[in-house]
Formats: C-alpha cells, structure tokens, sequence
C-alpha cells in the first residue's frame, strides 16, 4: 500500500526541528479533537492495565497522544522508509510504550495479538486505491476492536454540497494573494483541490498527485505561480493517488463495516470542511 518515496516525506516535514506542516499534519486544534474522542473511548474502556491502541501509519503526533493517555500503541505501516523517518520522533521513554510494525494495514489481524481499544489513522484510507479496499480494512479493523472500541481518523473527502469551481487553481491562487487565505490553507487545497478538474478520475475517484504537481510545475515555469507559491504547494508533495470519495460513498462504507459514524466539525481553517475528523464506533448487538 505503500506510496511514499523519501522526497514526499521530507517535503512535508519543517526544517530545522521536527515539526511538521498543518493541514497535512493534524494541527493543535485537531490533535486536541483526537485526544477528546480518544479520552472518551478509553473510559468506556477502562481497564485494570493499560488500553491498547493501533496507530495506522507513522503520525508522531497520533502516536504520542496515545501514549500520553498511558496506551500501549502498536504502530503499523507498509513504508521502511516512513519507520526510519519518524520512529525516533517520539523519545526513547515514549516509545518503551510502542511497539512498531513494518505490513500491510489490510493483514492487520496477522499482526496483533487480539483485540485493540480503539484504532487512529490521519489520511491513511486515501492511500487505498478502491473502494473495495477501503470496505476490507474497515471490517477487518471493525473484527479487531473491542466492544465499545472505536476508530478515530481525519479523511479527505468531497463534502455535500461542496462548491468545486470555487477551489479552481485560479481561484486560490487569488484568494491567497487578497489575503483571504493562509500559506497552508492555500499549499494543501492547490494539492487536493486547484487540478480536480485534470487530475480526478470520476469513475475511479482516484486523484493524480503527479498530474498535479506537473501542471504547477508548468504553471512556475510560464510565471503564473511565484517561486514563493510554487515552494508551499510543494509542502504537501506527493507523487502517487489517492482515493478521494464523496462524504456519502464514505459514509455507507462505515455503516456496511457495522460503525456508528459522528462526524466533528471544526471551525477556523480551511481543509477542515473536507478532511473531517469522524469517530466511528462499534456497533455491539
């Protein structure tokens, strides 16, 4: 499953010191919303040792708010390359708490020893190239949490209604030049949004990053981007697809796995309108 080449990964990671950009990372405002939803979890599910919890993906700070709830994580992901780059983002005490696996999220069952209290992910479903592979994962992740356990995930999606002509590549570019948009508002909705038009295959629902990033790289070279512009669109580079679904067609996929979906609004920044936070439960009969 994995797409991920060292380029796309230190494009998003702030130099120096080991921060990363908004949007494309949980920010506080976000992180503070997983920890809410995750604190509510594990109080439903309090036990006499510690919680476990299953990290999709390599996010520092998914996996350190759970080990700051005293969980044990298992962090899983198919990318030698996002282990090396991030496993040592958590101190050597966080991670006495951690354990990390190199696989494939689908042969999740493989990988654990039983049952999880609840499961994180930011974006990991995008990665998924169809939506048979998305229905797989949920039920398999669905089979391997605890009764009252739940997934909590950030996910891009197309809201309904969603105003598409308004995110044109023009249009933004305008926007972040009047001031009505911040720099990661503006580099993260020219990845996902500013070449839906050319690169989003309706039938697929498959976005082309690549597609993407050689239009603004067209667009650099005829000066309708500034160096300045082109540099924080390319924050958020990544050359492979990914798999962009109306809000509903999501939706669905989670209630046919058995979850109980709530999706969280957050105010105040752009992405957060289509790259929700959903805590999604477990149906227990």
């Amino acid at each position: 499953m994995s797409q991920w080449d060292l380029e796309a990964l230190h494009a998003r990671i702030r130099h120096p010191g080991r921060e990363r950009y908004p949007a494309g990372s949980p920010d506080d405002a976000e992180v503070a919303r997983y920890h809410a939803l995750l604190g509510r979890t594990l109080e439903r599910r309090r036990s006499l040792s510690r919680n476990t919890v299953l990290v999709l993906g390599m996010t520092p700070e998914l996996r350190r708010l759970a080990i700051a709830l005293d969980c044990n994580v298992i962090t899983i992901d198919s990318s030698p390359l996002a282990i090396e780059t991030y496993r040592d983002w958590l101190s050597p005490s966080e991670r006495r708490h951690e354990r990390v696996l190199q696989g494939d999220w689908l042969e999740v069952p493989a990988l654990l020893d039983g049952p999880v209290d609840a499961v994180l992910g930011d974006g990991v479903f995008g990665n998924l190239q169809t939506l048979a592979a998305h229905r797989a994962l949920l039920r398999a992740l669905a089979a391997w949490l605890a009764p009252e356990g739940a997934l909590i995930m950030r996910n891009i999606l197309i809201p309904d209604p969603f105003p598409l002509v308004e995110h044109a590549a023009e249009r933004l570019v305008q926007a972040f030049r009047e001031g009505f948009l911040d720099e990661f508002e503006f580099g993260f909705a020219m990845r996902i949004w500013g070449s839906f038009a050319q690169a989003y295959d309706n039938d697929t629902l498959l976005l082309d990053n690549a597609c993407v990033y050689t239009r603004y790289d067209q667009w650099l070279a005829d000066k309708r981007l500034t160096p300045s512009e082109h540099a924080l669109i390319r924050r958020y580079y990544f050359a492979g697809k990914n798999l962009v679904p109306p809000q509903s067609v999501l939706a669905s996929l989670l209630r046919d796995a058995g979850f109980a979906v709530e999706w969280q609004a957050l105010a105040g920044r752009a992405w957060y309108a289509y790259y929700p936070i959903h805590c999604c439960e477990r149906h227990v009969p």
